[in-house]
């Protein structure tokens, strides 16, 4: 479509009836090749997932729910304020704690430790997919 609008054998007019025909053809071939990238899949989804999301939790939400007025009544006071602070500032040393112990690592290092980090976990992904592959009839059956 590009090369036939750039030689002035397809129209503005006839461009934007197509890509507005493409748009339309939601779920059909249309946008088949387009939503097989990362990009229209992240697009896709991020148009479903508000609603999808919304759908698993419409019922618990929106029913008269013995459970959540229970836990309303627990969310106020002093005790849960400390214990989510609490949290935070376990959060917090955590971070710190790793943050200094990979300096200490990765210090002396010729490599780039961020680098380093991303590869490893490029090879943990790996092993990830390779082990839930092998073990799909596995997962299947749990």
């Amino acid at each position: 479509m590009n090369e036939l609008a750039k030689s002035g054998k397809l129209s503005m007019e006839d461009l934007m009836n197509g890509v507005n025909q493409i748009a339309e053809d939601k779920g059909t071939r249309g946008l088949e090749n387009y939503n097989k990238s990362f990009e229209g899949f992240t697009q896709h989804f991020s148009e479903r997932y508000k609603s999808l999301s919304g759908k698993i939790t419409e019922s618990f939400f929106s029913a008269n729910n013995a459970a959540l007025g229970s836990l309303s009544k627990v969310l106020d006071g002093p005790d849960v304020d400390k214990a989510f602070t609490r949290i935070g500032d376990s959060a917090s040393k955590a971070m710190g704690a790793v943050s200094k112990a990979f300096g200490n690592v990765f210090g002396g290092s010729k490599t780039n430790p961020v680098a380093d980090m991303a590869n490893w976990t490029a090879d943990a992904i790996e092993k990830l997919g390779n082990f839930v592959a092998k073990h799909a009839e596995d997962i299947k059956l749990f």
